[in-house]
């Protein structure tokens, strides 16, 4: 509390989603930080957590909070917010995409070796989201794999990761259907598909960009330059 405290008083953020009845049910922490990839100024915040009680979901009280984050960004003049999140975990994928956000940059091991029930034993990687305040907030759609694209990593048929090629065009990195799931039945083959998704994903965003994560949980990438992104809406 008294490092929440501190960082409400210094003019970061600080938030809790409440019930109608005055319960809890999400909070949100964020700091002012330098932009991604800027060398000067501060003019981001960085969220930290964003998160929801158990058993509160899928009831908007996570995007609420985003929303709430990215007004707070806009009325003290910031020029993005950024969050990390583990790339494996297919709805934070979904949910992020969905708010218009821009996958950036690829974190191996950001936090170190973690020691929780969830992360423990299964490394540590990020995905970089930069949210821009400047662009409006819009539905985009990322269309599944078709005739001459490529898939550089996919799911085998015992949910084994197999790995591909990139090509000119169109590309994509398949991730499980649930790793909180799969780390809890099989740690081995969850620890697998992180080494498989940061060895194609993690490799390849100097050159290909992020356009994208599918329904069936893919994310699209397309080289940078190409005149062929994806379809908003």
């Amino acid at each position: 509390a008294e490092v929440l405290r501190a960082l409400s008083h210094s003019g970061s953020y600080v938030a809790l989603a409440r019930t109608l009845d005055g319960t809890v049910a999400g909070a949100a922490v964020g700091f002012l930080a330098r932009d991604h990839g800027r060398d000067a100024g501060v003019d981001s915040l960085h969220s930290h957590i964003a998160a929801v009680v158990p058993g509160s979901g899928g009831r908007g009280i996570g995007r609420a909070l985003k929303l709430h984050q990215r007004a707070f960004a806009r009325r003290h003049g910031l020029g993005s917010v950024l969050w990390t999140f583990d790339p494996l975990v297919r709805r934070n994928a979904a949910f992020n995409w969905s708010l218009g956000v821009d996958f950036v940059d690829y974190l191996v091991d950001f936090y170190g070796a973690m020691a929780d029930a969830r992360n423990a034993g299964q490394g540590s990687d990020r995905l970089l989201a930069r949210w821009d305040m400047t662009r409006p907030i819009g539905i985009r759609q990322a269309p599944e794999p078709g005739p001459g694209d490529t898939e550089l990593l996919g799911i085998a048929d015992r949910g084994h990761p197999v790995r591909g090629d990139l090509g000119e065009g169109r590309t994509w990195v398949a991730v499980p259907t649930d790793i909180e799931a799969l780390r809890r039945a099989d740690p081995h083959l969850a620890r697998e598909w992180r080494v498989a998704v940061r060895e194609t994903l993690g490799t390849v965003l100097d050159e290909w960009v992020v356009d994208g994560f599918t329904r069936s949980g893919r994310y699209a990438l397309r080289r940078k330059g190409a005149s062929d992104p994806l379809p908003s809406r």
